[in-house]
C-alpha cells in the first residue's frame, strides 16, 4: 500500500502482537494475530510502535512507514494469513473504498493448503431468497 513516508500504520482488527522487530527482507515488522487463527501482517515499517506481547485494538497506531528491508519506497507490506498460509487481502478488505467486505470468509483444509473463498452467509441466502 503505497504510503508517505512516516505515515500511521494502525491495526486492522484487534488482536495481539506476536512479532515486532527487525525481520530479513521485510525489514521492521509487526505480526498480529486475532481471533480464528487470522494474522496480519505490516512491513518495511520506518519504527514499530508496539511490541512483541502488546494486546492492540482494531485502529491502534502500530508503526510508521518506511521502507526498511528489501523495500525501494515508502509503503506498507501487508498481508493476511490463515495459520500461517497467505491469502488475498481483498477477500475481506475493499482497499480502493477502505471498508470491510460484507461477505464472510470459509478456509478450508486441501492436502496440506488452506483454501480461502468468500461465502455468502446463511442468513443472507435465506434473505435473498425470500
Amino acid at each position: 500500500i503505497k504510503t508517505c513516508a512516516k505515515d500511521t500504520i494502525r491495526a486492522a482488527f484487534d488482536g495481539v502482537v506476536r512479532m515486532s522487530k527487525p525481520y530479513y527482507a521485510y525489514g521492521n515488522i509487526v505480526v498480529i494475530r486475532h481471533a480464528n487463527g487470522l494474522e496480519t501482517l505490516y512491513s518495511h515499517n520506518f519504527k514499530n510502535l508496539v511490541k512483541t506481547g502488546d494486546v492492540v485494538k482494531a485502529g491502534q497506531a502500530i508503526g510508521l512507514t518506511g521502507r526498511t528491508g528489501r523495500a525501494t519506497t515508502e509503503h506498507v507490506h501487508f498481508e493476511t494469513r490463515i495459520n500461517g498460509q497467505h491469502f488475498n487481502p481483498n477477500l475481506i478488505f475493499d482497499l480502493k473504498e477502505r471498508t470491510l467486505r460484507k461477505e464472510c470468509i470459509k478456509c478450508t483444509k486441501n492436502g496440506s493448503k488452506i483454501v480461502v473463498k468468500t461465502q455468502i452467509p446463511d442468513n443472507r441466502i435465506a434473505q435473498n431468497k425470500k
